[in-house]
């Protein structure tokens, strides 16, 4: 529930962009991480490629909901991120609804903090943004899909829609190719380049029987300082071993 939906609209042409944007970021890589920040430029990129004549009469909004006043203070942080992203982008945007933190908080019926919003949709033919509940991976759902996969397989219809219902021939659904074939080719090239990063990782060296290995460097690769804090304090219990020498009389 500390996840934020993003909605993007265009103005003048109706485009519409919805983005799911998650803590799991923040919580690794800290506010400072460009994922926020490239979620969001891919997402306007797509907004103005499909707007094409209409770019320039309108603007692009933006609306953003969910999270909540959680005791770890995660979605603070992931609402911090998207903030800075929005304030860092060259697009102008004007954000309309930011329905986040206390906000977006009630409590249930223990008396604990949980989120109002937990999903929203845009009614592409009148812009209105309204609630909407996603009841998947529930008993019944996961239900009604194994009864659908069933009668499909088996030649002897159907019971739900397919997925390409209530799609236009606009429609983009990552990671499924994006309409902007610039942007498509840059993601392309954050690949390619992540993957030479990858090949030029040190190969592990093979040793035979008996070969004396030498000690491994340790490195420091936790994913927070919780992480970190709670390594050391398992470590600290644990004394250093130490070689003894016979003694002599």
């Amino acid at each position: 529930m500390t996840c934020h939906i993003v909605i993007m609209r265009h103005t003048e042409s109706h485009v519409a962009s919805l983005g799911h944007f998650d803590n799991f970021s923040c919580w690794q890589f800290g506010e400072e991480n460009s994922a926020h920040k490239e979620g969001i430029k891919t997402m306007i990129e797509e907004i103005e490629y499909l707007s094409q004549g209409d770019l320039d009469k309108g603007h692009i909004q933006v609306s953003v909901f969910g999270g909540y006043t959680d005791p770890r203070g995660d979605a603070k942080q992931n609402s911090m991120s998207l903030l800075k992203a929005f304030q860092e982008s060259d697009t102008t945007l004007e954000i309309v609804y930011f329905c986040v933190g206390p906000y977006n908080t009630c409590q249930d019926k223990d008396g604990n903090n949980t989120a109002v919003l937990i999903g929203v949709a845009i009614d592409l033919r009148s812009q209105i943004i309204f609630p909407a509940s996603f009841p998947w991976n529930n008993f019944e759902d996961f239900s009604t899909q194994l009864q659908d996969r069933f009668l499909r397989r088996t030649g002897q219809g159907s019971i739900l829609k397919d997925e390409e219902y209530c799609k236009t021939k606009n429609s983009t659904f990552k990671p499924k190719a994006l309409r902007n074939l610039n942007t498509y080719k840059n993601l392309q090239k954050s690949l390619g380049e992540a993957q030479q990063d990858e090949n030029k990782k040190p190969t592990l060296k093979s040793y035979t029987f008996g070969e004396k290995l030498k000690p491994a460097l340790m490195q420091d690769n936790s994913m927070s300082k919780e992480f970190k804090a709670m390594q050391m304090k398992e470590s600290s219990k644990y004394l250093p071993g130490v070689s003894l020498k016979p003694v002599r009389k």
